[in-house]
């Protein structure tokens, strides 16, 4: 049973209200950890593994997503953006031709992709495939 909570000439039902004060919290949070993400990456990470049972909390933004998740979406874009030429290339600073010998020096791992896109088309059960390919595969190569 739902009580009514009355704020001014509004009346909120109580579900709707700790939902609100939920989704609050959690763009708190974001914020949070962006901000500390930026100015200690390191710390950011330190608090991402302490944090690790955070894929308990779960979300809506469009798509369901974890507390952890979106400690780890927030890292990595904030890595991107600091630690690599992304900003050069931006920029306009850093062309094809230089991401292209730089990725002759990095290591591939052979049919990583491949083989992930595959399990995703062959899988039987399609109610969470994306779900799954993108904890197991896309997030893990994130972190």
């Amino acid at each position: 049973m739902c009580r009514t909570v009355y704020a001014g000439d509004i009346a909120i039902s109580s579900q709707l209200f700790i939902f609100m004060i939920f989704n609050i919290a959690i763009f708190l949070f974001a914020l949070f950890y962006l901000y500390l993400s930026w100015k200690r990456l390191d710390w950011a990470v330190l608090l991402l593994v302490v944090a690790l049972p955070s894929y308990l909390i779960r979300f809506n933004v469009g798509i369901p997503m974890t507390l952890l998740e979106l400690m780890i979406l927030i890292a990595f874009f904030v890595w991107l953006i600091t630690k690599t030429n992304f900003k050069l290339f931006l920029r306009g600073k850093y062309d094809w031709k230089d991401f292209k010998e730089n990725r002759l020096k990095r290591e591939r791992y052979p049919w990583r992709w491949e083989i992930s896109f595959a399990a995703v088309f062959l899988e039987r059960d399609s109610g969470g495939w994306f779900y799954g390919w993108r904890f197991r595969n896309l997030e893990s190569l994130f972190f």
